[in-house]
Parts: C-alpha cells; sequence; structure tokens
C-alpha cells in the first residue's frame, strides 16, 4: 500500500527504518518482526536503502539524532537530510510527492532566519541565567562553563552540540537580542 506522503513530510524526524521503507513505496511494517517485512517486495529495496543508510551514518554522511549504538533500527534522521543524502547517493528514484522536502535541505537559511534562531537560543539562555529582574536563574544554573558542560554531555553524539559551538552561539545570541 502506497504511503501518506503528507502524513510522513508532517513528520519531524523519521527513523531510518521508515525511510527506507517511504522512499521504497511502501508504508513502513509496525509489529512483529520488522526485519521480516524486507523478504517481500518492496522489501528489498527498503533494506538496500536501510543498509545504505547504515553505514551513512556510522561513515558520518547521514546526521542522526540519538545515539545508533543498539537503537537500530531507531535510529532517527530529518526527513529532508534523509532524502538529499538518498539523491545525492544515486541509484534511487524520491517520490515525486517527496521531491520539494528532498530540496529543503539544500537550501541555507536566509539571514533573517538565522537571526530569528538566534534570538531564539538568547531568550532561552536569559531565562535559564535568571537575566530578567522578575526571574532567578535556573536551579542548576551555575555559570555558562558549566551549563555547556551540562549540554555536551547530555546530549553527547549530537551534530553542532559541541562546547566550541556552544561558546560562540551563547553570547553572540545574547547580543543579538540585546540589540533588538
Amino acid at each position: 500500500m502506497k504511503p501518506d506522503y503528507n502524513k510522513w513530510k508532517g513528520k519531524e524526524l523519521w527513523t531510518i527504518y521508515q525511510g527506507a521503507w517511504i522512499v521504497a513505496g511502501a508504508n513502513p511494517p509496525e509489529g512483529g518482526d520488522l526485519f521480516k517485512a524486507f523478504e517481500n517486495p518492496p522489501g528489498n529495496v527498503a533494506n538496500e536503502i536501510y543498509d545504505h543508510a547504515k553505514d551513512a551514518i556510522d561513515k558520518g554522511k547521514l546526521k542522526h539524532f540519538g545515539s545508533r549504538t543498539s537503537q537500530l533500527p531507531h535510529v532517527r534522521v530529518d526527513p529532508a537530510d534523509f532524502l538529499a543524502w538518498l539523491k545525492q547517493k544515486g541509484g534511487y528514484t524520491i517520490p515525486s510527492e517527496l521531491s520539494e522536502l528532498a530540496s529543503k535541505a539544500d537550501k541555507p537559511l536566509t539571514l533573517k532566519e538565522r537571526d530569528n534562531l538566534m534570538r531564539m537560543i538568547g531568550v532561552l539562555y536569559a531565562f535559564i541565567a535568571g537575566d530578567t529582574q522578575e526571574q532567578k536563574p535556573h536551579p542548576q544554573f551555575v555559570n555558562q562553563t558549566q551549563l555547556i558542560n551540562l549540554l555536551t554531555e547530555k546530549y553527547a553524539g549530537i551534530p553542532g552540540l559541541s562546547v566550541r559551538n556552544f561558546q560562540e552561539v551563547l553570547p553572540a545570541s545574547k547580543r543579538l537580542l540585546e540589540s533588538r
């Protein structure tokens, strides 16, 4: 049965298992032995895509969220990133219903989008730090360095969440927020 592409386009994240089945043109099987479903068409195509996605994650060519270790087939990916990776890999046809989503990953943020995200980060940082007169700092907030250490430890392995990135983004976002 053909997947409801509108439903899948609205999801924030897919598992690599779901992505493989969606691109293969079928709804991802649920429950039971998930890998047994690979034995019947279009499972052979879904299985190939799934195996390529695992390898791409292991080689750092496909961004994922959370730990990959022992969580297969539930490793989560951004749908646009997954489709853009598969498009770049070649050899598979992205369903036309998903072509718009596949091209989203190729577009950089506009300056306005970037500034809006930086302001959101600034507001969250100010909230945690208790930078307003009415609010006290979050109980676990001691200083920026300890906050960064806590975040990088808690979210280890997520691309972009490094000590260096936090050290650059937090002060820059605070300055942008203050310059409104």
